[in-house]
């Protein structure tokens, strides 16, 4: 007892080593003697598993079934495990420790153990199951270690020992170090002899932890390092042993039980081959297609060597198969295998109670296990469940498993124990949730109970590798038994998963994040949705008539508008479905209502000539909104309404969208509305620019749509005074779209501004010149004249109106569908369509209206309004500014809104207006509104105005050209020096590749995600299908949920069904939401799902917003690098300020014993570290920021050196010359090379990116020569001034990161060069190096101006524009009319070049280095920010006081140009504040910064000069 007490004091544990153990527990040798005399029986009666989680279980199980008492230890963070639980007893270890050394700490085990009468431990796996220590300090303290003997664990423990053993037995091994290496010169002595590759395995063991494969010198130490790190965490011992690599090899191993009277026998071989990182995935008994000589030698050898080293217990001798039937030892587990499993169920013996019978001294004969009665019984599979998610590199998942539902029947086993709902996964320990265990008659029928099981289990919360488990047991080499080690590396679509759909998770979150958080989609009043379910009669398929789409199949478009002219009666087009509801509800109803309606407006009003339900703002809101796929609405209303016809709108060279884009986007965009359905284009242009309606009327054409070309209608052809858009103007309109090929003629009249007399001129002009021309009006019933006018417009010859039901009519909507259908009533007009019908179809929409009371116009809006006559404002737009009006506190203002839009409309020329040319209008109007400007003031001020891009890009022809033309001189002054497009914008755009945008997209988001209408979404609206699908992936199938719950979420105990697929309903409940939980700032939503009980925890982010929160990694930013998974932070490998490449190693993390290093995916340098070494860390954590300046100009400054090398070639004998050829081709993969890996271009060419912004700021130019492989257009600047291209392989970020740059930056960044370009370096002489000159100008300016331009530096060319600027000799000081006399023409092109390369240098003069301002003793009297950069005033003329309520300053940039800035940054107390000038305003050129409070901090205002876009920003600098 004393020696046990002793033991019990001493502070060993998992590091101890033989020799201290010796030195605590040397025994005499008496004792020693005794252990020699005949294996004394004991019997067991209370057993303790020095183990956790599934094995621990398992063993009590067995214990069970004999009648022995279970003993469980656990640690801190096991607490709330099943294997504490499950056990008779359970006590708490390892205090103060990490999680693993608290099942390592061998003192206190024993300890327990002794204090609680324990009979025998059984070590399980891993841990201190291979530990001889352990073994010998049980049996010191009388206590029976359910394994072998702890000197043959030291003495096979050891591979190195082990290899030794197999040697001596005749086994065959494979090359390798005779002793164990802990350093890297040990490892390369070896690789003198053997070579590469070679495999490290930890000396000790590990299951599979600390082996890594090196393949050359690169890979050794980072190889060496991870796997003596993995090793010493796993068994406590760093140290590894080497041997030569055999590729191609089977891993075959033989289980094996020994008694302790020298009896061993076999339980026939398991297939181990199928590994990842060495780490067993599925297991196979018996080997398959093993040939049975092979499988005798195999197992005689494991049995022979057991024998040779006194083996007792269970345990398994490995092998590796080579491809020409040799093999050779691996190692020796002393110990319980993970697949222990599948040898069981094929010969039904259990392994367990076999181990514990062993070890209370029974033989092998007295339980049965002889090997002659040894039979294989069929075949065995095991899997191993795993939360590691194999979509993201198998990296582990923890965190709480929401649903568990496991797998079961005949031929499947199940050993788990932290599989239940509820669950917690640590990041602690293996990530192994269950194993799976599938028996059958042979192979095949094993894999296939298997893969039945796999499909059975449902867990949510955490991910799993089932979706690779399915796929290797489907592999038809896996079910042929044809594996190797490397099976998994030769199959990469292994790694192609079908996405689990997880549709009632997603779903229960969105609803939780609602019921928290608020609505997701964003609300336009406060006004919730009632709580009502619309009905209509159920209407079966058969019960649908023919319609007129019956007519469009058979005929065609051209026989389709020949029965539309001779129908004798009026035909209707209703608009309920789209533009009624865009007017009213702000386009926000969802596919689910409109459905609902479908097959009753099919089977009821099959007369209709039209549905108008796609297209214009329907598409990107839908989208954008709604979360639903625009295309899905348009082929499932088509499944609905088989007989009607479709009409859309389409904005002729837009499409739906708010660009120009290439003509072939055009042309697809059409096929695929044909494709899902759509049959009529009513084409339009904003500004009834013909070229841009070509665009669209022949892309309908060639889609074999119906073309309804359509004239924009404004003015009034009734009014003789009003000439600009006459009866003239509209016919001769009529007249080019009729030679188009239009099969009808549309009127839109987006305003509502026909008047029944206008109507009677227009239509009976139109009717005399075409009489077999199909004509359609549309009109919006803003003044209530719509009835009257369609009368007017039917007795003079129109063929089609449009309506739209009753509840949805009226106000900014069309005209109503009953007023028509009863006024037309016994006419000869009569529609034919049954009024009842009508009424009821009213009486649905009427209670589905109260669905979007959020968004209802009524809320402002009471009434229709004549003034639309005056002040011409489209009806969806009048509802829009109305509301905003509203919404921002300014109702009261509306009535100055609508004068200012008349004010507008002339001041742009009078221009036709519907989307987007009505919000060019709208946004001058509110402009003027908001800064207080007249017309008067707009043309007098308009040079120093800083105007909405919207009415910037319309001036430069970014619509297309209005009739009549631009006005002057307000256009010049708006623009202030922009390039105009006087064609047809986009005319010149290359088209599109839509398969490589597919391949792109589908390589982001799955192949299974994206589709062909995908990629057309993605053209139009990029990021806003990007944001859908990411939406999607999260809360799954929104649109199934009502429209109430959509938008504010159930109320608590509600019952909610939601079909997920036909004869699949999700009954759900909301039950209770808890309180805050302060410690993590989440609420937890609890509900019911078909009867079982579900909880979601969401962030509350009211809650949160105060509390520090680790950041998350932005992925969509290519200078932040994020966790890939949870797990401990083990080694940080940069520091702040370090350079670094793409491949450099940045931190080490640790989770579930596995390590994992986490690699730079490009080159920067290391901005902020925002982990430190032992940190605990989530997935997608933020770890590293890095700055991309360096790099960016690293590449930039090894161009022109290959640049200027090519020049000096050029005067080089011929042997320089292909010296310097050699030279440069290194240096062009050099740049390529680092042009690619920072993933900011395409091709080393390329650079012209950034040389053009950063120097020119011209666009223009950028669009000329650089070759993107998808068109760069102005259309395509965000804010008008960060670059965003289609291309996602170029990089958004490389223009506002050069643009920040400062010439001392670049002056004195250091950019390091390889060795090769040093040497270049040195031939050229430095002031020749023109670094911040563009290429392109570097030549023109040396061919036409040699003398001046020769060896000029910066500086010296700085100093001679400053000069030449003081002179007045600048090409932007010139007037016109005298610039032929100060200077020729050549002059002048070389003025105005140098004047754009060296504009940013004028305010650089004023600039200092934020780091400058620390140095100063008197800070600078007042600071602007400008561009990103800070600008400091030492002018006298900075006066500041404390009365500063007309403080304004103007800053001159030019002769002519100036910023005049009121309300200046200065300095007060050493801090930098704004100072408003009155009206709680930044005014930058009198545009408002913030009209509605006190600028903050951070507030931005545009203005350009120069074509230089200069961003000012209100900081503070402490």
């Amino acid at each position: 007892m004393y020696r046990v007490n002793n033991l019990l004091q001493t502070s060993y544990c998992v590091r101890s080593t033989f020799a201290s153990c010796k030195r605590l527990l040397s025994s005499s040798k008496a004792n020693d003697k005794k252990q020699d005399k005949k294996y004394q029986v004991r019997k067991i009666n209370k057993l303790l598993v020095a183990n956790r989680g599934e094995i621990a279980i398992r063993v009590f199980r067995a214990c069970t079934e004999n009648n022995i008492r279970t003993v469980a230890i656990y640690s801190a963070e096991d607490e709330g495990q099943l294997h504490r639980i499950k056990a008779d007893e359970s006590f708490k270890i390892g205090k103060g420790l990490a999680p693993i050394a608290a099942y390592l700490n061998i003192p206190e085990i024993i300890k327990v153990a002794v204090k609680n009468d324990v009979d025998a431990i059984h070590p399980g796996y891993g841990f201190l199951s291979e530990n001889g220590d352990f073994a010998k300090a049980c049996v010191e303290a009388g206590i029976s270690f359910i394994g072998p003997t702890h000197d043959v664990i030291y003495r096979m423990g050891d591979k190195l020992n082990a290899r030794q053993a197999a040697i001596d037995a005749k086994v065959p091994v494979i090359p390798g170090t005779t002793e164990a290496v802990s350093n890297l010169d040990a490892v390369r002595e070896f690789v003198k002899e053997h070579g590469y590759p070679i495999m490290l395995k930890a000396a000790r063991g590990g299951g599979g932890r600390g082996m890594r494969v090196a393949r050359s010198e690169s890979e050794l130490e980072e190889a060496f390092q991870r796997a003596s790190s993995e090793a010493l965490a796993a068994v406590g011992d760093g140290r590894l042993f080497v041997e030569r690599l055999v590729s191609q090899a089977r891993h075959i191993e033989v289980q094996i039980i020994g008694d302790h009277f020298g009896q061993v026998v076999h339980l026939f071989e398991r297939d181990c081959s199928v590994q990842r990182r060495h780490q067993k995935v599925i297991e196979v008994a018996p080997a398959t297609n093993l040939d049975p000589v092979i499988r005798d030698r195999m197992t005689a050898d494991a049995v022979r060597i057991a024998k040779y080293v006194g083996y007792q217990n269970a345990g398994t001798v490995e092998f590796l198969l080579d491809n020409q039937g040799r093999h050779y030892f691996i190692e020796v587990n002393c110990r319980l295998q993970v697949e222990h499993t599948c040898s069981e169920e094929i010969t039904g013996i259990d392994i367990v109670q076999s181990q514990i019978k062993i070890a209370e001294g029974k033989p092998l004969a007295d339980l049965g296990l002889e090997q002659d009665k040894i039979k294989l019984m069929g075949a065995a599979v095991q899997c191993r469940m795993t939360t590691e998610d194999p979509a993201n590199n198998f990296t582990p998942d923890v965190g709480r498993i929401d649903v568990f539902r496991s797998a079961e029947g005949f031929g499947i086993r199940i050993d788990s124990a932290s599989a239940y709902t509820d669950a917690v996964i640590s990041p602690f320990y293996d990530s192994l949730l269950v194993k799976v265990i599938a028996h059958s008659r042979n192979h095949q029928e094993a894999c296939a109970k298997m893969v039945r099981a796999l499909k059975e289990f449902r867990i949510r919360g955490v991910k799993t590798n089932i979706p690779f488990l399915l796929n290797v047991l489907q592999h038809e080499q896996f079910l042929q038994g044809s594996l190797t080690t490397s099976f998994i590396d030769e199959n990469p679509n292994l790694f192609k998963f079908l996405p689990t759909q997880n549709r009632a998770q997603k779903l229960l979150n969105y609803i939780s994040e609602v019921l928290v958080n608020g609505p997701l989609t964003p609300l336009g009043t406060d006004v919730k949705p009632m709580k009502i379910k619309p009905e209509l009669p159920h209407i079966k398929k058969k019960e649908i008539p023919n319609g007129w789409r019956q007519v469009l199949l058979q005929e065609g478009p051209t026989g389709f508008a020949k029965a539309v002219r001779k129908h004798p009666q009026a035909l209707i087009m209703d608009t309920t479905m789209r533009d009624a509801h865009q007017s009213l509800l702000a386009t926000r109803v969802r596919t689910r209502d409109l459905k609902k309606s479908a097959p009753f407006v099919a089977k009821n009003f099959s007369k209709f000539f039209s549905v108008e339900n796609w297209g214009g703002a329907t598409f990107d809101v839908a989208l954008r909104f709604l979360h639903e796929c625009p295309w899905d609405r348009l082929t499932e209303l088509r499944e609905l309404m088989p007989n009607i016809p479709f009409q859309m709108l389409l904005r002729g060279a837009n499409a739906v969208g708010y660009s120009n884009y290439p003509d072939n986007v055009i042309d697809s965009f059409c096929q695929m509305a044909v494709n899902h359905g759509m049959d009529i284009f009513r084409v339009f242009d904003s500004l009834n620019y013909l070229p841009n309606m070509k665009v669209g009327i022949e892309a309908v054409g060639k889609a074999n749509g119906v073309i309804s070309a359509a004239v924009c209608y404004t003015g009034d052809v009734a009014d003789t005074s009003r000439t600009k858009y006459n009866l003239d103007y509209y016919v001769k309109y009529v007249d080019e779209l009729v030679k188009m090929g239009t099969h009808i003629l549309s009127i839109k009249d987006m305003a509502g501004l026909l008047k029944p007399r206008a109507t009677t001129m227009l239509i009976d002009a139109i009717r005399q010149k075409y009489p077999d021309l199909p004509i359609h009006v549309h009109t919006h019933d803003t003044a209530g004249t719509g009835i009257a006018n369609y009368i007017a417009a039917l007795e003079a010859g129109v063929d089609v109106v449009d309506v739209t039901v009753d509840s949805l009519s009226g106000m900014t909507s069309q005209p109503t569908m009953g007023g028509l259908v009863a006024a037309l009533q016994n006419t000869k007009h009569d529609t034919g369509i049954n009024l009842e019908r009508v009424n009821e179809y009213s009486a649905f929409w009427e209670q589905t209206r109260l669905l979007y009371a959020p968004f209802e116009c009524t809320t402002t809006m009471k009434s229709g309004n004549a003034d639309v006559y005056k002040n011409e404002i489209p009806g969806g737009q009048y509802t829009n500014l109305q509301f905003q009006a509203f919404s921002l506190g300014l109702g009261s203002q509306f009535e100055n809104v609508k004068k200012s839009y008349i004010e507008a409309n002339q001041l742009l020329g009078d221009i036709i207006k519907v989307t987007p040319s009505s919000k060019v209008v709208g946004d001058l109007a509110q402009f003027m509104v908001q800064n207080n400007l007249t017309a008067k003031n707009v043309r007098e001020r308009g040079d120093e105005l800083s105007f909405p891009s919207s009415v910037v890009e319309f001036m430069q022809g970014q619509l297309g050209q209005p009739h009549g033309g631009f006005p002057e001189p307000l256009r010049t002054q708006i623009l202030k020096g922009k390039k105009k497009i006087d064609g047809r914008p986009g005319a010149d755009s290359k088209s599109l590749d839509f398969d490589k945008i597919e391949e792109e997209l589908k390589n982001k988001f799955g192949d299974d995600i994206i589709r062909k209408c995908d990629v057309i979404s993605y053209v139009m609206f990029p990021k806003v299908l990007e944001e859908y699908i990411d939406f999607k992936k999260q809360y799954g199938p929104v649109d199934l949920y009502p429209t109430r719950i959509f938008f504010v979420g159930p109320e608590l105990n509600e019952m909610i069904d939601i079909e997920i697929e036909h004869g699949k309903v999700l009954h759900i409940v909301v039950l209770a939401i808890s309180e805050l939980m302060v410690a993590t700032g989440e609420r937890e939503v609890f509900f019911q799902v078909n009867g079982q009980l579900r909880s979601m925890k969401v962030k509350d982010k009211a809650a949160i917003k105060d509390q520090k929160v680790h950041p998350k990694v932005d992925k969509s930013k290519a200078n932040q690098i994020g966790a890939p998974m949870p797990g401990q932070v083990l080694d940080v490998k940069i520091k702040e300020g370090d350079l670094i490449k793409k491949g450099d190693t940045v931190v080490v993390l640790s989770a579930m014993k596995m390590e994992t290093v986490v690699k730079s995916t490009v080159e920067g340098k290391i901005k902020k570290i925002h982990v430190r070494v032992g940190q605990q860390i989530q997935g997608d954590d933020l770890v590293v920021e890095l700055e991309f300046c360096f790099a960016i100009l690293n590449v930039r400054f090894r161009y022109k050196i290959l640049n200027k090398e090519k020049h000096m070639a050029t005067s080089m004998n011929d042997e320089n010359q292909e010296q310097t050829n050699l030279g440069n081709k290194s240096l062009e993969t050099a740049v390529h090379n680092t042009a690619i890996q920072m993933g900011c271009w395409t091709a080393a060419d390329d650079y012209l990116l950034i040389t053009s912004i950063m120097h020119l700021g011209d666009l223009e130019r950028v669009h000329q020569r650089v070759k993107f492989s998808m068109p760069f257009t102005l259309e395509n600047i965000q804010d008008r001034w960060q670059c965003l291209l289609y291309d996602p392989s170029i990089s958004k970020m490389i223009v506002s990161k050069v643009q920040q740059l400062s010439m001392s930056q670049i002056e004195t960044l250091h950019i390091p060069l390889n060795e090769d370009e040093e040497q270049l370096l040195a031939l050229i002489p430095s002031c020749t190096i023109p670094t911040l000159v563009d290429d392109e100008i570097d030549t023109c300016l040396s061919k036409n101006f040699p003398k001046f331009w020769a060896n000029r530096t910066i500086d010296e060319l700085r100093e001679y524009w400053l000069e030449m600027r003081q002179q007045g000799l600048l090409v932007d000081q010139q007037e016109t009319n005298n610039s032929e006399e100060t200077q020729t023409s050549q002059e002048l092109a070389f003025s105005r070049k140098l004047s754009q390369l060296l504009a940013p240098f004028e305010f650089e003069l004023l600039s200092r280095d934020k780091e400058q301002f620390a140095n100063k003793t008197d800070p600078p009297r007042a600071i602007l920010y400008v561009n990103n950069r800070l600008y400091c005033m030492y002018t006298e003329e900075l006066k500041f006081g404390t009365s500063f309520p007309d403080r304004q300053f103007d800053i001159s940039f030019d002769n002519s140009t100036k910023i005049h800035i009121q309300g200046m940054i200065v300095c007060k107390l050493e801090s930098f504040y704004i100072i408003n000038n009155g009206d709680n305003a930044f005014r930058v050129n009198n545009a408002l910064l913030n009209p509605n409070e006190a600028s903050p901090l951070g507030t931005r205002a545009v203005i350009n000069i120069l074509e230089h876009t200069m961003v000012f920003q209100a900081i503070e600098l402490s």
